[in-house]
């Protein structure tokens, strides 16, 4: 390289040395102290001809070399990522310990940790020594689950030789705390049974039934009063049953508000702590207006409906009964309310054809069973014989009836229970002779009691109709129930479905002699045949509506409602206000709604409150009825009166319809019967005129027969 002249060095640059053709020169650090000043520094070669010789020179530079020995004094960091705090609950009560884990190792260098709260806060920086050290942190620091959150380390590593290296292999936070009292607050007690009513003048007791468990822990239950103010007391988790509380709960308002607090607290690093559950027993004195009958029920207020279905019914010996239907929730005032409302039963099957043998006169009047006003029968005659033979005696005398309509639709969830063959039949003058009744399935097999005979009925001689009763029930289900819906529906629904009633005449021979006969003059009738068909669930948890059978529209109201003490023979509701002594058991009911039974009966023996004349009442001396029985109308099938007494001064109606909104105009009309142990005595059909189209019209008497 052949030396020019240098340009000159920039103005404010800083000179660390001038050397002449020295070949090693020795840099201080204080010129070249930083490493960007040693990185950055420049070499500058000057040569220049001596000013007293003219000879020519020659100037060559064989290079610059800088040999630099450096010290590192920067240290390096490295910051962990968070602590995981989700193992630490985050109500722990406290923070007990702390200790630090660190795993590291470092050549020519030294290590120290810093430890930085979840809020950034230092908890302290420790030297590091060896591969792995454990330090203990105070628990100031960190004292809660908060200081936890976002916690971590920062190592630095510092070095103390021109070169080394360091490697961090972990750390952690080794955490021991107090978990937190675990607490149940139980504040639904006025749910069960009831709450008490704000109209109770006391609370005469109260006790506190409790019962928990616990394993390393305490535990506590305490009682507060509803309203606010102060725990009634608290009582250790093995305490049963605290008695005396109806001093604290001396309100309606603090028992139905009341509510317990069961607190379970840590002893050990693990436990547990149950609940079986707390009952508060309460006895109070209720206003004495509270009881007042009828007028409990508030029209603003929802009420209630009982519905029936199946067997369901409900009898009411003694005491009152006030049920409110309250208003519909979503119509006007003239919509309906009903109150009790009874499932309308499965409708009779019906025959529609008859096929009489030789003999019957007007076999169609057997369609029917209690044809209104009067009941009108197929009849057949047996002549008398004195003395004949074979061919002057009659033979049985068929009548069959067939084309059965109506149809049996049997829901998901439901079975046969039971089908009844419902005869309606007798014999007059001095037959007696007993007939019989065969029924073929809707499959077309004969339902036989007595193989090719059938089923003996009852002889109902019209001599001895106080002794016996005009209808009977034959019990057919054998015959037609199926564990297969299908099956048992085509059983009933089906084309077969045919029933015969054999009416027979009163035989015998002439004294014993052979050939001979006679025959009493006799008279068969049947009004009718129909089957009645009741079903019944497949399960205790089948979701299905069961319409009314048995006791209740059956057998015990077809085709009226006897005195309600056959068997089977119960109304849907009713109850009894007959007594003598005024301790006798006496019913009082008012219905605020329509009572909707259309397959059932209502009896009704209503004759006001027990009379307080005395110990001994005599007929006459109850004080009446001065309240609705029913305010917005019956719709039954039979409505018995067994008796009934209206208080002098009560000018209201005991059954009216209010403000039903009917837009029924015509009239109505009613059959009215007196029976005396089962026998009719009178009867009578009266018509009842519309109140709203002919007020102030008077019933109209159509019928009326002494021992019909």
């Amino acid at each position: 390289m052949r030396g020019r002249p240098a340009a000159p060095w920039g103005v404010g640059t800083p000179t660390h040395g001038t050397w002449t053709t020295t070949t090693t020169a020795a840099l201080f650090p204080s010129c070249l102290n930083t490493a960007a000043r040693v990185n950055g520094m420049k070499v500058h070669y000057r040569a220049s001809r001596s000013v007293f010789s003219n000879a020519t020179a020659d100037f060559d530079l064989d290079g610059v070399e800088v040999n630099v020995s450096a010290t590192d004094s920067g240290n390096r960091s490295l910051a962990m990522t968070a602590y995981d705090a989700s193992e630490v609950p985050s109500d722990a009560a406290t923070v007990d310990s702390l200790q630090l884990v660190v795993a590291s190792s470092a050549t020519g260098a030294s290590r120290s940790v810093t430890l930085y709260n979840g809020g950034g806060a230092a908890c302290g920086t420790w030297a590091i020594s060896g591969a792995t050290v454990t330090i203990a942190v105070p628990t100031a620091c960190i004292a809660s689950h908060a200081d936890l959150v976002g916690a971590r380390t920062v190592v630095t590593v510092s070095p103390t030789a021109a070169s080394g290296s360091a490697a961090v292999d972990g750390s952690r936070l080794d955490v021991t705390y107090t978990p937190p009292a675990r607490t149940v607050v139980l504040s639904q007690l006025q749910g069960s049974p009831s709450a008490v009513p704000t109209t109770a003048v006391s609370i005469d007791t109260a006790e506190l039934d409790l019962s928990g468990a616990v394993a390393g822990a305490t535990g506590t239950f305490s009682l507060y009063p509803g309203g606010g103010g102060g725990a009634c007391g608290t009582w250790p988790v093995s305490t049963t049953t605290v008695p005396g509380l109806a001093g604290c709960l001396d309100t309606a308002a603090k028992v139905n508000s009341a509510f317990v607090v069961y607190t379970v607290g840590p002893t050990a690093t693990s436990g547990s702590g149950s609940l079986d559950g707390v009952r508060l027993r309460v006895e109070y004195t209720d206003s004495p207006a509270r009881f007042e009958f009828p007028g409990m029920c508030d029209p603003n207020q929802p009420g209630v409906q009982f519905i029936f279905g199946g067997d369901s019914h409900a009898y009411l010996p003694n005491g009152t009964f006030e049920l409110c239907a309250g208003p519909n929730p979503s119509g006007t005032l003239t919509s309906q309310r009903i109150a009790m409302y009874g499932l309308r039963p499965v409708e009779p099957l019906k025959p529609s054809s008859a096929t009489p043998a030789d003999g019957w006169s007007n076999p169609s009047n057997a369609l029917a069973v209690g044809e209104s006003p009067t009941t009108l029968d197929a009849t057949t005659v047996f002549p008398a014989v004195s003395f004949g033979n074979a061919d002057q005696v009659s033979p049985v005398r068929p009548l069959t009836l067939s084309g059965f309509s109506g149809g049996v639709s049997i829901p998901t969830g439901a079975s046969i229970k039971r089908v009844y063959a419902m005869v309606a039949h007798g014999q007059s003058t001095a037959g007696l002779t007993a007939p019989r009744l065969k029924v073929w399935n809707g499959d077309g097999a004969l339902c036989p009691e007595t193989p090719g005979e059938g089923y003996a009925l009852n002889l109902h001689n019209e001599l001895l109709t106080v002794f016996g009763r005009r209808y009977e029930a034959v019990d057919l289900t054998g015959c037609f129930a199926h564990a297969d819906p299908a099956v048992a529906a085509g059983r009933l629904n089906g084309p077969g479905l045919t029933v015969e009633f054999d009416a027979k005449p009163t035989t015998g021979s002439f004294l014993g002699i052979p050939g001979t006969y006679w025959q009493l003059e006799s008279t068969s009738r049947l009004d009718g045949v129909q089957l009645l068909v009741e079903l019944q669930a497949t399960s205790p948890a089948a979701a299905v509506y069961i319409p009314q059978n048995g006791c209740v529209s059956g057998l015990a109201s077809y085709p009226n409602y006897w005195d309600g003490y056959a068997d089977p023979d119960c109304a849907l509701f009713k109850w009894d206000g007959i007594g003598i002594l005024s301790s006798s058991p006496r019913g009082q009911v008012s219905i605020h709604g329509t009572v909707y039974a259309p397959g059932g009966a209502l009896d009704i023996d209503d004759e006001g409150p027990p009379c307080q004349s005395g110990w001994l009442c005599t007929p006459g001396s109850y004080v009446g009825v001065d309240y609705p029985i029913v305010d917005r109308g019956v719709v039954a099938r039979h409505i018995r009166f067994k008796a009934l007494k209206i208080k002098s001064d009560y000018d209201g109606a005991v059954f009216s319809c209010g403000e039903c909104g009917s837009t029924v105009t015509g009239p109505a009309d009613i059959v009215l019967e007196a029976r005396v142990g089962g026998r009719t005595i009178v009867e009578a059909r009266v018509q009842v005129p519309n109140q709203l189209t002919e007020p102030g019209a008077s019933p109209v008497i159509e019928r009326w027969a002494v021992d019909p």
